[in-house]
């Protein structure tokens, strides 16, 4: 992880964070509804 200089760096950071884990989540939902029969 990168240091985290002020406040907004933080805000800034955890939007990035949301939206990547938002990705991946529906990447792996998409992977697993696939996989179903």
């Amino acid at each position: 992880m990168w240091p985290v200089a002020s406040g907004c760096i933080g805000i800034h950071a955890v939007k990035i964070y949301q939206v990547r884990s938002r990705q991946f989540f529906g990447w792996f939902v998409a992977i697993f509804t696939c996989l179903l029969p």
